[in-house]
This record gives C-alpha cells, structure tokens and sequence, in this order.
C-alpha cells in the first residue's frame, strides 16, 4: 500500500498544500497520513486520501486550540502577584492572546508550548533577538492589561 501512495508522494503534498497552506506542515501531514495507511491492506481512492489528509490537518487545528489553553495555564503567576480569581485571569488572557497579532500570537504560543525559541529561531530563519523581544513585549502587553483590569475593580 505505501508503495503505491509513495508513487504520488508529490500530489499528496499539494493537496495537503492546500489544505493548510505552509510546505512544513503540508509535508507533516503527508507523512501522519502515510503512517495511518502502513498497515492498511485495500486499495483506497483520491478523495479517500483527500479526506484523511483534511481529518489529520483538522485535528491539529483542534490540538493548536488546546495548547492555546495549556497557554493560559502559565500565567498562573499572575494569581500569586495579583488579588485576581484564576478563572478570572484565564479568561482575560484568552481574549487577549486572541486578539494578538498573528505573528506575536503564534510566537507565543510556539514558544510556550512547542520549542524553545532558539530551536524556532533555527528552523524558521527568524532572528532569535526578534523572537525573543517579540515574545517579551507580548508577555508584558498581556500583564498590562491583567494589572489595568486588576486597579479598575478595585
């Protein structure tokens, strides 16, 4: 079976291409896809292959969610710093993450949860003193705004 999906290895990275529209994770997907196909024994179609490749992009849609959440879970320091409820700040920082800047809001998130920033730094290309002043200035916009929250309801 692999043999016959790895003759097409070419289509099955556009596809993914457009699907999630970024070569890596494109490539990413083709190759989860052929690992859930390894030991598969009938024959399958274009449009089955389709639709794996879109499951597999779709459940790394919802595992981006989750981590934006185990995102709001480091801030927990803001609970010990500041009179504020967990809950409280949780909520706050999820609007404000969402409301980022894609580019600050995605370092963020990788940095938090994925990879250092030095290891981002060497497979992106992007100057690590830009990643880590950006992540810097990000963090620090957030607690502004849990600290201007903070003085308003007191």
């Amino acid at each position: 079976m692999l043999e016959e999906l790895a003759k097409r290895d070419k289509d099955w990275r556009k596809m993914a291409f457009h699907i999630c529209k970024c070569h890596d994770t494109a490539d990413d997907i083709v190759q989860d896809m052929y690992l859930k196909f390894a030991n598969y024994d009938k024959k399958v179609n274009d449009f089955y292959i389709y639709f794996a490749i879109k499951s597999i992009w779709l459940d790394r849609l919802k595992d981006k969610k989750t981590k934006t959440v185990e995102l709001i879970d480091n801030f927990n320091i803001f609970a010990d710093t500041y009179d504020f409820e967990l809950d409280e700040i949780k909520e706050i920082t999820l609007k404000k993450v969402k409301q980022l800047p894609f580019f600050e809001r995605e370092l963020l998130i990788v940095t938090t949860q994925e990879m250092s920033q030095r290891e981002l730094s060497r497979q992106t290309g992007i100057n690590l003193l830009v990643i880590q002043k950006t992540v810097k200035k990000t963090k620090e916009q957030i607690w502004e705004d849990v600290k201007k929250l903070q003085e308003r309801e007191i």
